[in-house]
């Protein structure tokens, strides 16, 4: 009966927390093609993004960070959960883009590259392994050899912002 009454009480806690996040999904309209884009607000390392278009709906997430070693032209994804299993995916190409920084001053004043590359791809959410970003907790995301470990408050966002858009 106790453990009733504390479901009880932190159900409406648990739902709202889902509810909260789901109203800051991103809804945009291709003016072109019409395609519907809805996104989660940019996380550190995680954007979950939905999109559809005429022919087809495009689930995935985004991941996005960077590594002071270039990855041109190179590709494949993991994704390890808290429970050591994991998702990989050979066919995710990296966007591998240098980032720039600006000098400002003196004769030499202008854009530098600096040592940081800015890696992107984007992994599929398929119907096969759905439920394993809505119920497992992301511990770890790599594109091509560089990866970034998921903060428990990151990987909860993804798992509330995945439950929203299936």
């Amino acid at each position: 009966m106790k453990y009733l009454f504390s479901l009880l009480f932190l159900l409406p806690v648990l739902c709202s927390n889902g509810k909260d996040l789901c109203r800051k999904i991103i809804r945009t309209t291709d003016n072109t093609t019409g395609a519907l884009t809805l996104k989660s607000p940019d996380l550190v390392n995680i954007t979950v993004i939905k999109q559809f278009r005429q022919s087809d709906t495009f689930f995935a997430l985004l991941l996005h960070f960077s590594d002071i070693n270039p990855h041109f032209e190179s590709s494949g994804a993991r994704i390890v959960f808290e429970d050591g299993s994991e998702l990989m995916d050979e066919s995710v190409r990296v966007k591998c883009v240098q980032e720039q920084s600006l000098l400002v001053g003196g004769r030499m004043s202008g854009a530098a590259s600096s040592g940081k590359y800015i890696l992107q791809g984007f992994f599929r959410i398929t119907d096969q392994h759905a439920a394993s970003f809505m119920f497992k907790k992301i511990k770890r995301v790599e594109l091509h050899t560089a990866f970034r470990l998921i903060s428990t408050r990151e990987a909860e966002n993804v798992i509330g912002y995945v439950s929203c858009l299936r």
